[in-house]
C-alpha cells in the first residue's frame, strides 16, 4: 500500500475509532442524562456520578492503556474498544438499577482510555511525515460531530421508542463502525515493521532531572491550573440536563447539544490553528474567555431564552477545547522537548483526576437546591482561576 495515499484512510479509520469512543461514549452521551433521570429512575446525583465513574476508569485504565496495546497494537485494541463502547450501550440498556448503570459506565471509561488520544496519536505519528496536526485535529474533532449527527437522533429514538431501545440500536450501529474500524486500520506503513515502542525503559540518571522548562513554582501553578481544567469537564457534560432543569422543551435541548457538538468539532479545528499562528498565550486568552464567559451565561439558563442558552453553549464548548487539545498545546509550552511525552501524560492524568473529582458535585448541588446553577457558578470560577494561574506562565514562555 502506498503510505501517503492510505495514510487519510487511516485517518479516517481513527477518527471513527475515536467516534465511537470519545464521541458516542462520552461526549455524545450528554444527551442521555435528562432521561436517565425521568426514565432510568436516577437521581441527578446519581446521573452525575456515572459521569464520575466513568473518569476515574478512564484514569485508571491511563495507567496500563500502553501495555494493554503494547500487547494487541493499535489496530486490535482500538477495534475492541469500539466493541467495548457497543457493549457498555447494551449494559445501559439493560439497566434496571444503579449498580449496572455504575458498570456501563466503568466499560465506557475503560475503552476511552485504551482508544482515545494515545491510539490516535501514535496511530498518526507512524503514518504521517507532515500534517500531523491537521490529521489529529480532524480525528480529535469527532468526538464534537457525535454530538452534532448523534443527538437529534438519539433525542427521536428516545421519544420514539424508549430508552432502552435506543440504546440497544446505538450499540447496534457502534459494532458496525468497529467491523470498519478494523477493516481501515492497519498497523504501520508496509516495510516499517517494528516492535510496538509505547513503554520505554526511563534513562538512567534522567528520574530527576527538571523536566520542565519553567521552574517549579510555576511548574505547581500549571499542574493546579490544570487540575481546575479538570472540573470544569461538567460545563459541557451537564449541558442537556442543566437546559432541561430549567425547563427548556426536549427539542431545544437537543438541538443545544447538537450545537455543542458543533462548536466543539470547529473548536478543534481553529485552536490548533490559532496555536500555531498566534502562540499558546494569545490563544489561550481567546478559549480561556470564551470557557469562562460561555460558563458565566450558563448561569443564567433560568430566563428561558434559547438565544441567550445558545450563545452559552457555543462560548463554553469552544472554550472546552482547550480540555482536549488545549493539554497538549501547555504541554508544549512548558516541557522541555525529550520529556514531552512523559509531561502530556501527567498533565493528562491530572486533568482525569480533576473531572472524576468534580464530576458528581453538579448533581449533587441539584438534589439539594434544585437545578444546577449553583455548580455553574463555581465552574466559572475554576476556569477564571485556571486562567489566572496558567496564562502568565505561557506569557513569559511565549515572550
Amino acid at each position: 500500500m502506498d503510505k501517503k495515499k492510505y495514510r487519510w484512510v487511516i485517518c479516517a479509520g481513527c477518527t471513527l475509532m475515536f467516534f465511537c469512543t470519545a464521541g458516542l461514549g462520552m461526549t455524545g452521551f450528554s444527551v442521555y442524562q435528562p432521561y436517565l433521570i425521568s426514565d432510568g429512575g436516577l437521581t441527578n446525583a446519581q446521573a452525575s456520578m456515572l459521569t464520575s465513574i466513568r473518569s476515574m476508569f478512564t484514569f485508571i485504565t491511563m495507567f496500563a492503556a500502553a501495555r494493554i496495546l503494547n500487547k494487541t497494537d493499535i489496530r486490535l485494541g482500538g477495534t475492541l474498544s469500539a466493541f467495548g463502547i457497543a457493549a457498555a450501550m447494551i449494559l445501559f440498556g439493560a439497566a434496571d438499577s444503579f449498580p449496572v448503570y455504575a458498570a456501563a459506565a466503568a466499560v465506557a471509561g475503560i475503552c476511552y482510555g485504551i482508544g482515545g488520544m494515545l491510539a490516535v496519536s501514535v496511530m498518526i505519528h507512524r503514518w504521517f511525515e507532515e500534517h500531523q496536526g491537521l490529521a489529529v485535529g480532524i480525528c480529535s474533532a469527532g468526538s464534537g460531530f457525535s454530538a452534532v449527527i448523534g443527538t437529534p437522533v438519539i433525542t427521536w429514538l428516545i421519544e420514539t421508542f424508549s430508552m432502552k431501545r435506543a440504546f440497544f440500536m446505538e450499540a447496534a450501529f457502534v459494532a458496525v463502525l468497529a467491523v470498519l474500524v478494523f477493516a481501515m486500520l492497519r498497523n504501520r506503513p508496509k516495510g516499517e515493521e517494528r516492535p510496538p515502542q509505547f513503554v520505554t525503559k526511563r534513562e538512567k540518571g534522567k528520574e530527576k532531572e527538571n523536566k520542565f522548562l519553567v521552574g517549579k513554582r510555576e511548574t505547581v501553578f500549571i499542574m493546579i491550573g490544570v487540575l481546575l481544567m479538570g472540573f470544569t469537564y461538567p460545563a459541557t457534560s451537564h449541558i442537556s440536563v442543566l437546559y432541561r432543569n430549567a425547563g427548556f422543551p426536549s427539542g431545544q435541548v437537543s438541538l443545544l447539544v447538537s450545537t455543542m457538538g458543533a462548536a466543539l468539532f470547529v473548536g478543534k479545528c481553529v485552536y490548533g490553528q490559532a496555536a500555531d499562528r498566534l502562540g499558546s498565550f494569545k490563544s489561550g486568552n481567546i478559549f480561556f474567555g470564551m470557557l469562562t464567559a460561555g460558563s458565566a451565561l450558563c448561569c443564567l439558563a433560568g430566563n428561558g431564552s434559547i438565544a441567550l442558552a445558545m450563545a452559552a453553549v457555543i462560548l463554553v464548548s469552544c472554550g472546552s477545547v482547550l480540555l482536549s487539545v488545549g493539554l497538549t498545546i501547555i504541554a508544549d509550552a512548558v516541557a522541555k522537548q525529550q520529556f514531552y511525552a512523559v509531561i502530556v501524560r501527567r498533565i493528562q492524568i491530572i486533568y482525569m483526576l480533576g473531572s472524576m473529582v468534580f464530576g458528581v458535585v453538579p448533581g449533587i448541588i441539584a438534589d439539594h437546591v434544585g437545578n444546577y446553577i449553583p455548580a455553574y457558578i463555581m465552574i466559572t470560577a475554576f476556569a477564571a482561576a485556571a486562567m489566572l494561574l496558567i496564562q502568565p506562565i505561557l506569557r513569559k514562555r511565549s515572550a
